[in-house]
């Protein structure tokens, strides 16, 4: 029973002076890290950048230098805060250097003093890390580019496009950095794929925009892709030709003395057609000088509504009385 009351008294004792240890480590430990902290020291601080004076007319055509490294001198306290408190520096660049088209830059060493003032004289800047900031400047600039369509249509069988895609607007306004708008020549339509398609088309497409240009401004973020579809039949007509370039005081008998012009149309347009939208010429000088012992015909007006048309025949015999 004496072994246990002594082993139990002695254990709060050691306790203690492990506390009051402990305590006084940390106290020296404190003291030694102000002591430390007094001192100065040289060490690198990475501050945020920016910008004011731009040249007349002129803006960042790309993103301009964000962060600059600073070798700097200072006591410990003043480096800890500066590393832990980030500050923004402003750099004036109504003095910046031209390199070639869109290039600028300077030089940091002649921002020393500019930079020293913003630190405050606690604080002495020993180095710059860059030696040199780059810049992309230019104008605003607008201009209207063509879109361009991918669109793949198959249609149900006896139907067709009864006139040209249309895409509104064809054209689309961008605005923005010049650097950035130059690279734009045209806007590309996202692929539009359409089967077994028997109706008018109405959509609205989305186009791709080009790369390196997200602070370009366009004027429309998608257009409308417009097709009339129309069901079509075949039809034809036996219409006369005629013959250019005939010797003079000459002749020509030809056979047949008409031709079938077959085509297909939609039926919406079908009551404008007749044989005298078609008009054929066969040229007898052509035929000459290709050494041909026939006459060729060839469609030279025909409705815009009309498709897959052809000749029957595709040649014509011929007698010539000189």
């Amino acid at each position: 029973m004496k072994t246990s009351l002594n082993t139990n008294s002695a254990s709060p004792r050691k306790s203690k002076k492990q506390h009051v240890l402990l305590v006084f480590l940390t106290i020296s430990t404190f003291f030694w890290f102000l002591t430390k902290l007094s001192k100065e020291y040289t060490s690198s601080v990475v501050y945020n950048l920016s910008y004011k004076n731009l040249p007349e007319a002129k803006l960042f055509q790309n993103n301009p230098p964000q962060t600059i490294a600073l070798e700097l001198k200072a006591t410990g306290f003043k480096l800890l805060k500066e590393n832990f408190n980030r500050k923004t520096l402003e750099l004036d660049l109504h003095q910046v250097r031209f390199k070639e088209k869109y290039h600028y830059y300077i030089l940091t060493k002649s921002k020393t003093s500019e930079i020293q003032a913003q630190l405050g004289k606690s604080i002495r800047l020993e180095n710059i890390g860059q030696d040199s900031l780059f810049f992309d400047l230019g104008v605003n600039k607008f201009k209207k580019v063509p879109v361009v369509s991918d669109i793949d249509i198959s249609y149900r069988l006896g139907y067709s496009l009864s006139d040209k895609i249309l895409i509104q607007p064809d054209s689309i306004e961008v605005r923005g950095p010049e650097i950035q708008v130059d690279k734009i020549h045209e806007l590309k339509l996202k692929t539009l794929k359409l089967t077994d398609v028997f109706e008018d088309v109405y959509h609205e497409v989305q186009y791709i925009k080009p790369a390196n240009t997200g602070k370009v401004n366009f004027d429309f973020e998608a257009v409308k892709v417009i097709a009339k579809i129309d069901k079509f039949t075949e039809d034809s007509f036996s219409i006369p030709f005629y013959i250019e370039n005939v010797p003079e005081n000459a002749k020509i008998t030809t056979y047949p003395k008409e031709v079938k012009v077959v085509f297909k149309i939609g039926l919406s347009n079908y009551s404008k057609i007749s044989a005298n939208s078609f008009k054929v010429v066969c040229d007898y000088k052509a035929s000459e000088k290709a050494g041909l012992n026939y006459l060729v015909p060839i469609i030279v007006e025909e409705p815009e509504w009309v498709s897959s048309v052809k000749l029957v025949p595709n040649h014509i015999e011929y007698l010539i009385q000189k």
